[in-house]
């Protein structure tokens, strides 16, 4: 067993005093350090902000100076920590023009409980100053964005539909990259009738993404709002998008047609054609025919519609225009021979064929006119033309019993036609019915008398047929017209001398002799009448006229010698005889005249 040690203890020193001086040091030292840095802090020549800390929706987001943070209005936001080199941020505040930034420092609050709802959408940018008194120290940017779907809401909220679409444009260009608030807008612009406007919103998706889906709204609303061009342009990028779109090509070919842009069209039906079934494609060559035929372009037009023949042989309208378009070329061959061909496709083409009958005329076919020209008669008896056409073939043809019949079917229509009534006229006094002639030919004049044919060929009629008071009226009317053959003037006067008219016959004679004072037969027709009229003295000044034209007219002589000697003018009339005698040396009645008027004149000499 241990012993214990009873060894004495020291007695401990005292090191509480030791340790409490120890801290006051400490205590001393540190609030030294601490004033030297507030005063070196308050004394500082810059103020700079480092760094702050901003909870947004309790997540910490640390911002250097100078740094954005993209925030939405309703967003809780605070500022958890401001690092300066200001000790202690004392004299530390935040600052900005449109937003209590301040408050954020001692609470959290949403953006727009701090900012209007109007100003919110307005994706204000919101310069938060850290500033040490009034030296600014740095700042942080908030950038206040509402998502899209705010804005959907706000439009929503929006009654008025003029203020909607404005909250919608306004939308649009704060963020122009949303198709969902474009095609709100859209909706909105196509309840309001606002077409053009629509228009413009997706003409920019167009440009953007030209999607069939895009480029068919597209053209219907361009459809809607009539804008011509505007359905040109779109139907034309349908087509640079898918350049088999049938629908699109006929469409725009149509439009282009219409619009008179005849060269397009006729680009886009050409293309059409290798889409197009058989049956198409004929109706496709036919327009084409059409269009180039309109353009202008003959030969082209000629060579699509042959291309239509060639698969519908039996379309006569085809070799109708085929006839046309020859023609105007100046082919008559040609187009004669497409002509036919329609015509007897078509057997109630009646036009056709009196068209056809023409050319054959003309070409001198009247054998292959005649057929053409009767079958048009026996659907259309009444045809005036088809008469007139069958009539010159007729006439040509010399067929006159046939021609007498056309003329009087050609009278029965048109009554008051001169030629048919004129050749009628003509006809029956060439076969010696005189009476109808005479019938026809009255009507003539009557409606051209100044015709002198028709004139004299009544004259004649009427003189066959003894008519004397009627031939004479239209030898007169010859007369007057201009027509001055003696053989009138010998009718007149044989007329006028049976019936004893000798004024009238007077009349006529001086008129005529006035107009033909060398006229020997005139002057002694005019001669007979003043002799029967007893007009003595002009008889005998027409006598001596005479005589001066036939100065060896000794039967002339006679008469005028013993005119003059009963008018007791002896020298006259004894120079007279003389010139009988000397004419006719055996005639003893001038020369006993002569004697005895010499003698009568030694007796009234030796008297005086």
């Amino acid at each position: 067993m241990t012993t214990p040690n009873y060894t004495k203890r020291r007695k401990p020193k005292k090191r509480g005093s030791r340790i409490s001086l120890w801290i006051l040091l400490l205590l001393v030292l540190a609030l030294a350090a601490l004033g030297w840095r507030v005063w070196v802090g308050m004394h500082t020549v810059e103020p700079m902000l480092y760094s702050m800390v901003v909870s947004v929706n309790d997540q910490p987001h640390s911002l250097l100076s100078g740094e954005k943070l993209t925030i939405h209005p309703k967003d809780r936001i605070r500022v958890v920590k401001i690092s300066t080199n200001v000790p202690f941020n004392i004299g530390i505040r935040l600052y900005c023009q449109m937003f209590d930034a301040q408050s954020l420092v001692y609470d959290e609050y949403r953006v727009v409980d701090l900012l209007s709802e109007q100003v919110a959408f307005t994706n204000p940018t919101l310069n938060i100053k850290v500033k040490y008194y009034e030296q600014e120290a740095g700042q942080v940017v908030f950038l206040v964005r509402p998502f899209v779907g705010d804005w959907l809401e706000k439009a929503s909220r929006t009654i008025d539909r003029k203020k909607r679409i404005a909250v919608l444009q306004e939308a649009l260009r704060k963020m122009p990259g949303s198709e969902e608030i474009r095609s709100r807008l859209l909706e909105e612009y196509l309840k309001a009738g606002q077409l053009k406007k629509a228009a413009q919103l997706l003409e920019h998706l167009a440009t953007k993404a030209p999607t069939r889906e895009v480029l068919d709204q597209l053209l219907d609303l361009y459809k809607k709002a009539g804008d011509t061009q505007g359905i040109i342009s779109t139907l034309q990028r349908l087509i640079e998008l898918d350049p088999n779109d049938k629908d699109s090509r006929y469409a725009l070919a149509e439009l282009l047609e219409k619009k008179g842009k005849l060269t397009k069209a006729i680009a886009q039906y050409k293309a059409l054609l290798n889409l197009a079934s058989a049956e198409e494609r004929f109706d496709l060559y036919v327009q084409l025919g059409y269009l180039s035929a309109k353009a202008g372009k003959t030969k082209q037009a000629i060579d699509y519609y042959e291309k239509a023949s060639s698969l519908h042989a039996k379309d006569a309208n085809l070799y109708y225009n085929l006839a046309y378009l020859y023609e105007k070329l100046g082919n008559k061959k040609k187009a004669d021979y497409y002509l036919e061909k329609a015509v007897r496709l078509k057997s109630s083409d009646l036009d056709g064929r009196i068209k056809l009958a023409q050319h054959w005329i003309d070409e001198g076919k009247y054998k292959k006119a005649r057929p053409l020209l009767e079958q048009v008669l026996k659907k259309r008896p009444k045809s005036l033309k088809a008469l007139l056409l069958l009539m010159k073939v007729a006439e040509k043809t010399r067929d006159s019993s046939r021609l007498k019949e056309i003329y009087k079917r050609i009278l029965e229509l048109r009554p008051r036609n001169t030629t048919v009534l004129y050749n009628l006229g003509a006809l029956e006094y060439e076969v010696g019915r005189l009476k109808q002639a005479s019938s026809y030919l009255e009507k003539y004049v009557s409606l051209k008398p100044k015709d002198k044919a028709a004139h004299a060929l009544l004259f004649d009629i009427y003189k066959q047929r003894n008519q004397a008071e009627k031939a004479i009226r239209e030898a007169e009317t010859l007369l007057r017209l201009g027509t001055h053959d003696l053989d009138l003037y010998t009718y007149i006067f044989e007329v006028l001398k049976n019936d004893k008219d000798y004024g009238k016959l007077e009349g006529i004679m001086k008129t005529a002799v006035k107009r033909e004072p060398r006229n020997v037969q005139l002057r002694k027709y005019l001669l007979f009448a003043l002799l029967q009229n007893n007009e003595e003295q002009r008889a005998m000044m027409q006598m001596e006229e005479i005589l001066k034209l036939e100065p060896k007219n000794g039967e002339l002589w006679l008469h005028l010698a013993k005119l003059k000697e009963k008018n007791k003018k002896y020298v006259e009339a004894m120079a007279a005889y003389k010139r009988v005698v000397e004419l006719d040396p055996n005639n003893d009645q001038a020369a006993d005249a002569y004697l005895k008027l010499r003698l009568r004149g030694f007796e009234e000499k030796s008297t005086q």
